[in-house]
C-alpha cells in the first residue's frame, strides 16, 4: 500500500467514525480531529494529527493488519478518535481487515453505549440483549460520550 492510499483510507475511516458518532452522541462532533494512539493493551501512547498518525503506522510500506478507530472524546478544542492498531504489520492488502468498511486496514467502531442503557435490554434468562428493542431505543435516544465506556479523557 502506498502512503497516499493509507492517508486516504485514514481520512475515509475518520469520516465514517465521525458520522456514526454524530448519530449517537449529544455532543457536537466537530473539527479539528486528533488521534489518540493506543497499544494493544489500550494504553495511550499519545495524541497526534492525521499526518503524524499516518507516519507512525506506515512503516516502509507495511501497515498494521487491522486498526480500530472510534470517536472517544469531544471537547471545545475538537474531536479525538481512538486508534488501536494490531501488532502485526503486512505489505499484503489481502491480509488486512476492514475491507467491509471500505478503508482497509481500518475497522470503524461506534462509541459504546453506556452500561445503564444496555442493561435495559438484557434478557436475564438468556443473558442476551433484545437487538430490535435496543436498536430502536438507541436510534431515538442519544448519549454523551462522557458516559460511554469508549470515552478517553484527553
Amino acid at each position: 500500500m502506498e502512503l497516499e492510499v493509507f492517508k486516504d483510507h485514514l481520512q475515509k475511516a475518520t469520516e465514517l467514525a465521525v458520522t456514526l458518532a454524530k448519530e449517537m452522541l449529544t455532543e457536537d462532533v466537530t473539527l479539528p480531529y486528533q488521534y489518540q494512539l493506543e497499544d494493544r493493551d489500550r494504553t495511550p501512547i499519545g495524541i497526534y494529527s492525521a499526518e503524524e498518525i499516518a507516519e507512525k503506522l506506515f512503516v516502509e510500506g507495511a501497515v498494521p493488519k487491522w486498526i480500530n478507530i472510534v470517536v472517544c472524546d469531544v471537547t471545545e478544542q475538537g474531536t479525538v478518535l481512538k486508534v488501536t492498531p494490531s501488532d502485526e504489520f503486512t505489505l499484503d492488502e489481502s491480509q488486512m481487515s476492514g475491507a467491509d468498511d471500505g478503508a482497509p486496514p481500518f475497522h470503524i467502531l461506534a462509541p459504546a453505549t453506556p452500561k445503564d442503557i444496555r442493561e435495559l435490554f438484557v434478557n436475564e434468562r438468556e443473558n442476551s440483549v433484545d437487538p430490535d428493542a435496543y436498536k430502536h431505543f438507541t436510534n431515538e435516544h442519544r448519549f454523551s460520550i462522557k458516559d460511554s465506556p469508549t470515552h478517553s479523557q484527553v
